[in-house]
């Protein structure tokens, strides 16, 4: 009896050494040291296309003066692309912008094509001149989607921003909410602006993407002075940072492996019916076959 206790004692120490080696070892593998994590040189790119819907149709540059909310929506186009500077965000993701864009009434008009970088971007804005019919935003949701499809090979981050006061006169392309959820299938999100103070809020809701909190959150071009939105820029920009940076944060260097899994119960053994040695399954019996 004495020896059998004399035994366990040795051997039980023994087992927990070597239960707290394997864990040591495997909090090793699983968890990289500081200096390890702030080594790390990758940095993952993440390309963003900021497309641009602009409302052009009576319903908005038909109100006094004449195209004053075109020229604000320029202004706000400009100045939000002024603050878009390629960056190493959270020292782990580098962010890069390119633009496009198109304005709208009862036709589609694409003023600059996705993927344009800033001068030339900038320079086409300038040219748009109002249409002033009626309101299919539908049809421009569809050819915004269509436009920025060209880029699906080259990856990156989709956002587009739509200005528009939300009213339509007619929906031959299946109506906003159909445009809108498939331009969401694509992987567009969708941040909805109004022109001016007076917008259908109902029809902004149904454009944007979710949560609403983000991408609808009663942004505007201009205040009630008629200055441009400064916070509506800043609250879009923060937005599109955040969500660049979930969609494209990974680095490589940090993939470490972990412990390896439990092995595998042994398998069944199938008896299988006797055949001549060398002869594969499904083949012809060659045994019996005369000389």
């Amino acid at each position: 009896m004495g020896a059998a206790k004399m035994l366990r004692g040795p051997c039980s120490a023994f087992l927990l050494w070597g239960l707290l080696g394997v864990l040591r070892a495997q909090q090793q593998i699983i968890s990289p040291s500081a200096s390890e994590r702030n080594s790390c040189p990758e940095k993952a790119d993440c390309p963003i296309n900021v497309y641009f819907v602009l409302d052009t149709s009576e319903s908005v540059t038909m109100q006094s003066p004449i195209d004053s909310l075109l020229y604000h929506m320029r202004q706000f186009v400009r100045q939000f692309i002024s603050q878009l500077q390629d960056e190493t965000y959270l020292e782990q993701v580098a962010l890069s912008w390119r633009y496009g864009g198109l304005h709208f009434s009862d036709v589609v008009k694409v003023f600059s094509p996705p993927d344009s970088d800033r001068a030339s971007f900038t320079k086409s804005l300038e040219n748009i001149v109002s249409i002033r019919k009626g309101t299919f935003t539908d049809c421009a949701l569809a050819n915004m989607t269509q436009e920025i499809r060209q880029l699906k090979g080259k990856g990156g981050v989709h956002f587009a921003v739509v200005i528009t006061d939300g009213y339509v006169t007619g929906s031959p392309c299946g109506g906003i909410k159909l445009q809108a959820e498939r331009a969401r299938e694509e992987g567009i999100r969708i941040f909805t602006v109004a022109p001016d103070q007076n917008p259908n809020e109902q029809g902004l809701r149904d454009m944007a993407s979710m949560p609403l909190e983000l991408y609808r959150n009663n942004y505007a071009t201009v205040r009630p002075d008629l200055e441009i939105d400064q916070d509506t820029i800043n609250r879009i920009i923060k937005v599109m940072k955040h969500e660049a940076y979930g969609e494209c944060y990974k680095v490589s260097c940090l993939e470490i492996p972990g412990p390896p899994g439990p092995k595998g119960y042994r398998g069944q053994k199938v008896s299988r019916p006797d055949r001549p040695r060398g002869q594969l399954p499904g083949s012809p019996d060659l045994s019996s076959a005369p000389d």
